[in-house]
């Protein structure tokens, strides 16, 4: 017999921080929630993971921007009784990343004359051109609102408008910029944002996403969340449980019902069915509409729409135990490593040429791919679960095309690709080279390392189910942002999108407030307007207490109701 299905006020598909953001708002405010998770701990991107039991890696939350006490990130956990609970760390002011490229050694300050006198420093010959860029930069970043986004026509209207002789700079992409202006290839590759914050090259990033980026890091700092990443989310179901809701684990939607137009509810793939009047979809916006909606329940024009848009590229991850002790040795800060002035359109064009063998391809990487690198024991000194006593848990990230035939995975087989002997051996190809550029920069890493591990497009693919293995959603690029980039509202009544797919873009801080702004979208409540207010939805006293050495990795677990397969629970 088939159990009833189970009635809640909104279904939120999906842990990540988009979704986790969306849940805890709406519980925070009276709704009673049920987040389904496909994965067996929550968090998405931002979880964290665990090898040996000694050491610990972030999968996708490595730095977040403008974290202090008058911050966004900062209000609106506060809001939802983070207050003394979710805490962040300033990395170094005098630098926070720096760029190892030929010629050059070049490290970011926090705060804008200090970045323009070093910027100047680095490239007396064009100084004037660095002065009037950074102007310009300037005027166009504090007059965007990334709280509110650019989501309509509107609020683009008036960023347009506040950004006053910017205004013309900001729908160009960031290649006709540096053209503009002139620059040198190495300093462009110093201006460029780091891969890891946008993940789109010069000759597609807008000008608005970059000045909106580089104003929230250079004037806000550049911070990391006390504990990793798996605070954040750790956090959010807390609030969600304690309001009442659900955390459903290995809980893999197949379908969101669809009637009359309307949501009623979602379909697991083991059967079971629950109902609401409301969904809220933290899966990318190609895999919603194409597999759990079902393009037969939108119009055309959507559909056409939604195929067309270009996914960000997905990242090769290096996750290395070493026996550096880097807290002694090294600020608390990101590194960029450049082997060539190759910029990152340049490279993209030749590692995407047709025709390339996965030898050739590798070839190319090899002399040609920058890395960024990560220590997390450096952000946080005071965290105890990174690595052992003296040792570090570090990242090397690489930014490729997702192209499963380079990995010697043929199109439609990647189920099985773990058992591919030489797609494993691309995997330590791969990871020798990364290894490499981390070298140039920590003398003796490559005789330290006492634990080493990959994930490529692949594996991101398989744990988050998302389309060509993007970290990112879909590219955040001249034609996909603005208005022309998904809102939270869709044409089916009662269903909502968040996450890196929506107007606010890639990042932590974007995803948690595009679950804001769902929530916002949901009820009817301008939620900013009322956080900006000082409204305080939850009280920390009614939330779990968080005791000496609580583990934010093992509250996920236990917060989280793992789900029982159909048949277990009508057995019962």
């Amino acid at each position: 017999m088939q159990k009833a299905a189970e009635k809640w006020d909104a279904i939120v598909i999906g842990s990540g921080l988009g979704g986790m953001s969306a849940a805890a708002h709406l519980a925070a405010i009276g709704q009673k929630v049920l987040v389904l998770e496909q994965y067996d701990v929550i968090g998405g991107s931002s979880h964290v993971f665990r090898r040996k039991r000694e050491w610990e890696w972030d999968v996708g939350v490595h730095h977040m921007g403008d974290c202090g006490p008058d911050g966004i990130l900062p209000a609106l956990f506060k809001s939802l009784g983070g207050e003394g609970r979710v805490e962040f760390i300033e990395l170094d002011r005098k630098g926070v990343e720096t760029y190892t490229l030929p010629g050059h050694t070049f490290t970011t300050p926090r705060g804008w004359d200090n970045y323009l006198a070093r910027l100047i420093d680095a490239f007396p010959d064009e100084e004037r051109k660095i002065r009037r860029f950074v102007t310009f930069v300037r005027r166009a970043g504090r007059g965007l609102d990334r709280d509110r986004g650019l989501s309509s026509l509107g609020r683009t209207a008036a960023g347009v408008l506040r950004s006053g002789i910017a205004a013309p700079l900001l729908g160009l992409p960031m290649s006709r910029v540096f053209r503009l202006f002139g620059f040198s290839p190495a300093l462009r590759i110093v201006l460029s944002p780091p891969f890891g914050s946008v993940d789109a090259p010069p000759s597609r990033l807008p000008f608005a996403v970059y000045a909106v980026f580089q104003t929230m890091f250079i004037e806000g700092g550049t911070w990391y969340p006390k504990g990793g990443g798996q605070v954040l989310s750790a956090h959010l179901a807390d609030v969600v449980r304690s309001a009442g809701g659900k955390v459903l684990t290995n809980a893999s939607v197949s379908r969101i019902i669809i009637e009359s137009g309307a949501v009623t509810g979602v379909r697991l793939e083991d059967g079971q069915q629950f109902s609401a009047a409301v969904v809220v979809s933290n899966a990318d916006i190609k895999k919603t509409y194409r597999d759990l909606v079902g393009h037969e329940h939108v119009k055309s024009r959507t559909v056409r729409r939604v195929e067309k848009y270009r996914m960000a590229l997905p990242f090769f991850n290096v996750y290395i135990g070493s026996s550096l002790n880097l807290a002694e040795t090294t600020p608390p800060r990101d590194a960029f490593v450049f082997p060539t002035l190759v910029d990152f359109d340049e490279l993209e064009r030749r590692i995407s040429a047709p025709g390339l063998t996965p030898q050739e391809w590798l070839d190319l990487i090899g002399d040609l791919a920058p890395a960024y690198i990560h220590c997390s024991n450096l952000k946080d000194p005071h965290g105890t679960r990174y690595a052992p006593p003296g040792h570090s848990s570090i990242e090397i990230m690489l930014p490729l095309p997702y192209n499963p035939r380079l990995w010697h995975i043929e199109p439609g087989s990647e189920s099985s690709y773990r058992r591919v002997p030489e797609y494993q051996q691309m995997k330590e190809d791969l990871t020798d080279i990364l290894i490499k550029r981390a070298a140039t920069v920590f003398p003796g890493f490559e005789d330290s390392i006492v634990y080493r591990e990959a994930s490529t497009p692949l594996t991101q693919e398989r744990y988050t189910r998302s389309s060509e293995g993007s970290a990112y959603g879909i590219e955040f690029n001249t034609r996909q942002f603005g208005p022309l980039r998904p809102g939270v509202r869709t044409e089916i009544e009662g269903l909502f999108l968040v996450g890196s797919s929506t107007s606010w873009g890639p990042g932590t801080e974007a995803a948690l407030l595009s679950g804001r702004w769902a929530a916002s979208a949901i009820t009817g409540r301008d939620l900013q307007r009322e956080v900006r207010g000082g409204a305080r939805f939850v009280n920390p006293s009614d939330l779990t207490p968080i005791e000496t050495g609580w583990d934010a990795l093992e509250f996920s677990k236990a917060i989280a109701t793992h789900n029982r397969p159909l048949s277990a629970a009508v057995a019962e």
